[in-house]
Order: structure tokens, then sequence, then C-alpha cells
């Protein structure tokens, strides 16, 4: 369950009925094999009788109130699932553990380095299960000056239209969409390039910043971890190269690197003969990730990691 640190939110409340030019999207496209992952992963997690077919997007403009809370299966506001300190193990030791899991791969870009100084531009996530509104993407407005455009081709001519979400007003949605993927009594597997040292930390600054929490019960896994397993160069670009993915979309926008990274990881998964349960062993909680980087400033500067070539 989200939880804002002070104050009280509204759903009804005029922040919730304003208009995001967001996009959430169906996409079906047989030839990236996202939607079978591999043969690995089948059994493991793919068990939902999902059909897939022709690639197709809708973008949703200016909706009303009522409009918006029917894209989604169930409100944001559903009770936390009371898990221990051993829940990751517990979890990835059930034998229903695809019937639970939901995994969605998500990437941000933005303003610079540290999120204690920068702000998130922009944000997509992708549900690796497929299915109606299995993605999301939007703009945001950070509220200063885009000095890094060369990076991301994002400027603030972009970011200032009307309707584009501050980040305060977008965490809400946000949130209820990742909640609306979760299966009945499930949990969900938030998986990015780099997230353990930039993207998540990020992220948690930006909820702090706002007056949220991240739920505690999502699961986080760095994909950069099982890629420095098999090669010495382990950058979301060297591994498009590897495994000779066709990016979808602009070079460094949030999308593009989600759906080059939902094809990846199923890969790189596969080459090291790992299942899902070993990633759910493997990953971290935000509460988690507080206790290792307690003697840290901030999220790790990005410049080293793009400078290591970390992403695209």
């Amino acid at each position: 369950m989200m939880q804002r640190i002070s104050g009280s939110w509204n759903p009804k409340s005029t922040m919730w009925m304003r208009a995001f030019p967001m996009c959430f999207s169906l996409l079906r496209d047989p030839r990236h094999g996202i939607h079978a992952l591999s043969s690995l992963w089948q059994d493991s997690l793919h068990r939902t009788g999902k059909t897939h077919g022709s690639h197709w997007r809708f973008n949703v403009i200016s909706p009303k109130p009522n409009e918006l809370e029917g894209w989604y299966s169930r409100r944001w506001t559903r009770s936390a699932t009371t898990l221990n300190d051993t829940r990751q193990q517990q979890l990835a030791e059930r034998k229903d553990l695809h019937k639970l899991l939901t995994v969605i791969v998500f990437d941000i870009e933005t303003t610079g380095f540290k999120g204690q100084f920068n702000r998130i531009v922009e944000i997509a996530f992708r549900d690796l299960g497929g299915g109606e509104n299995s993605t999301f993407e939007t703009l945001v407005y950070p509220e200063r000056r885009i000095c890094n455009s060369k990076f991301h081709g994002i400027n603030d001519d972009m970011v200032m239209k009307d309707g584009v979400p501050r980040m305060e007003e977008l965490i809400p949605i946000m949130v209820q969409y990742i909640e609306s993927r979760r299966k009945q009594d499930g949990h969900v597997l938030l998986v990015a390039h780099n997230g353990r040292s930039f993207d998540v930390p990020f992220l948690k600054c930006e909820f702090e910043r706002c007056n949220f929490q991240i739920p505690a019960d999502w699961f986080f896994y760095d994909s950069l971890r099982l890629a420095r397993k098999l090669f010495k160069s382990a950058s979301l670009g060297a591994l498009v190269h590897k495994y000779k993915i066709e990016l979808v979309g602009k070079p460094h926008r949030a999308m593009t690197d989600v759906n080059a990274l939902s094809e990846i990881v199923p890969k790189l998964a596969h080459d090291l003969e790992i299942s899902i349960a070993d990633l759910v062993k493997d990953s971290f909680t935000v509460s988690e990730l507080s206790k290792t980087s307690s003697k840290k400033k901030g999220p790790a500067s990005k410049a080293k990691s793009e400078t290591s070539e970390q992403k695209v």
C-alpha cells in the first residue's frame, strides 16, 4: 500500500481530475518474443493463458475521472501483503510462483545524475505478462530547466506542454498502474538496468520529495547484476548489440530502453539457466536498499554509470 508521509490524498480531488497526456499502450508484437519470454521462463511465469495479436497502440488524452479509474482492474489503495524478513526466499519457494508474480520492466530519464538535486523527466513501464494496458509511459514536468537534452532528446518545450504532470501528481497514477498489474494476492517485481545504483534510489528520492513512500512490498531487481555474470561489458547498449536487439523508438528514451530490456532479461536468464525464482531471491526492497546505502548521500552518480556504459 502506498503511504503519504504527511497530509492526505483524495483520488477525487482536482489533482486527480487533471488530464494527463500519458500513454497507456497495448503492445503485442510477436517479433520481439517478449510475451513468451523464453522457454525457461514459460513454466515458471507465463501460465495465464493470455492471447497476443498484432502490434497496436492507443493514446488516452484528457480522460474523465471515471474513465481513468476504469483503466484498472483494482484501485491502488489495496492492503499491503504481510511479509517478514525472509519474504523473497519464501516467495521464491512457492510452487505457485507463476500465479503470484508480475514482472515489470521500467526505466527513467532525468535532468541529471543525482536524485537529491535533479528530477525525472520521463518514465516508462512494461508488464512482461502482456495483455491490455501492459505498458505505461509519460513525460514528467521537472519544474526546472533541462540542461542535458543532448543525451535523451527531451527538452523544456516538450515537458512544459499542457497536461504533462508534475511528479507529485503522477505518483498516485503511477502506483495505481503498477498495482493494477498485480495478480490476486500476488507480488510485483520491478526490473531496471543499473536499478540498484541509479533508477530505484532516484525514484525513492522523488517519492520522498513529494511526501510519498514507495510501497514496502514492491520487489526490485537490477538486471546489470545478471548481465555481469556473463559479459565484461554489461551496458544496455552492449547487450543490445550482443543479442542483436532491434531498438523500437528513439535511443535513450525510457520506453525504448524498456522495450530493449524486456527482450534482454529473458535471454540473460536463459543463457545463465536461472529461473524467475532465482531473480526473486536476489531482489531487494526500498527498505533494504536504504540499509545498504545509509552511509551514502544519495543515488550513485549516473555520470559514473554512463562512463562505464550502463545505459544504451
